[in-house]
């Protein structure tokens, strides 16, 4: 969330174009504030000239690496969170949480199959602890990568952050 929370402090689009920002890293890594300040820097350098290629990494130190890749459309910020990769496991958001989708509705849906018949609707509600919540303007492209064959009757993920803010696969 730190992350993420800095990607948005720095702000909105100013040249109607957007760049997705994925870090990755091996341990060990700098204290937070160390590396939050190295990030800063790169990221506001960046920004005041952005390569004309579309995709770019950049060496914050040896074991933290900015992967930015250029947004198809300009959205309410510059840079946008898109994902996290450990060196021992992570990946792009919507990779894991298919993956992981995948799990538990299995899991659940073999939990549940002895009582399904006593109730005649069923909703799974899951807690998006890979995401930490969906942005509206990426909802679609969830909805369409991560469409699972299921015979639950809703599925929606659940802002860890925000309990109230989720929305439906």
């Amino acid at each position: 969330m730190k992350f993420k929370n800095l990607l948005i402090s720095l702000g909105p689009a100013q040249s109607e174009e957007s760049w997705f920002v994925r870090y990755k890293f091996l341990r060990p890594i700098p204290p937070w504030k160390q590396l939050q300040a190295e990030v800063r820097k790169c990221l506001l350098e960046f920004r005041e000239n952005p390569p004309v290629q579309r995709r770019i990494n950049i060496m914050i130190n040896d074991n933290f690496e900015l992967n930015l890749i250029r947004a198809t459309d300009a959205h309410k910020s510059f840079f946008i969170f898109g994902g996290y990769g450990d060196h021992d496991s992570g990946g792009w958001v919507l990779a894991e949480t298919l993956k992981n989708l995948r799990i538990c509705i299995e899991e659940k849906t073999r939990k549940v199959a002895r009582v399904r018949h006593k109730y005649p609707e069923w909703w799974l509600l899951l807690i998006d602890r890979i995401g930490f919540g969906v942005e509206e303007c990426d909802q679609k492209s969830y909805r369409e990568h991560l469409a699972i064959e299921h015979n639950w009757d809703k599925i929606v993920l659940v802002n860890p952050l925000n309990p109230s803010s989720g929305f439906e696969l």
